[in-house]
């Protein structure tokens, strides 16, 4: 379940990011998809730090913790996160890099080892995903609006500089007191 620090997600995560018993939240946060939006675009939310050389994936520094807060899948048509297998590695990677530069409109999914595909989740269930992994939230065709939790779990050492920067909301407010 989506319970505190020594839950089975939580163990999880921490293991996926080599950091048992260690690892930091680094950002967490509730994105909701109100009726009628739009699917995202397919994306990533870091790219590999250590650049692409080598076939073998390279353990994730960050996971997210993807945790609905009301049923969704294809079926409710109310915007369930997409996710693209085997876009995590850096043979993937290169692959997209290779697709854009060349202008292939569907770069996103080079180097996919399947289908895009998004599970049906129940409220609470919890999803972990490498930080590198292809995916996006579909639109939200339902009458109701559906909330998703997500928790990004880090190894201690790194932080998300690229989607949140550095700067804290509260230093400039303090600034102007």
């Amino acid at each position: 379940g989506a319970g505190a620090r020594g839950g089975t997600w939580w163990r999880a995560a921490e293991a996926a990011v080599g950091c048992a018993g260690g690892a930091a939240v680094d950002f967490a946060g509730c994105v909701t998809s109100e009726p009628g939006a739009p699917a995202q675009g397919l994306h990533v939310d870091g790219e590999h730090l250590f650049g692409l050389s080598g076939d073998s994936p390279a353990a994730p520094y960050a996971v997210n913790a993807f945790i609905p807060l009301v049923d969704t899948s294809l079926e409710l048509r109310n915007g369930p996160t997409e996710f693209v297998a085997g876009t995590h590695t850096p043979a993937a990677a290169q692959e997209r890099e290779a697709a854009r530069a060349d202008g292939g409109g569907d770069h996103m999914l080079a180097g996919a080892t399947r289908d895009a595909e998004a599970p049906a989740l129940t409220a609470g269930d919890v999803v972990l995903a490498d930080f590198r992994v292809v995916h996006r939230g579909l639109a939200n065709e339902s009458e109701a609006a559906r909330p998703l939790l997500y928790v990004t779990v880090a190894a201690p050492w790194w932080q998300d500089v690229r989607n949140f920067g550095t700067r804290s909301v509260w230093e400039s407010s303090v600034a102007r007191c």
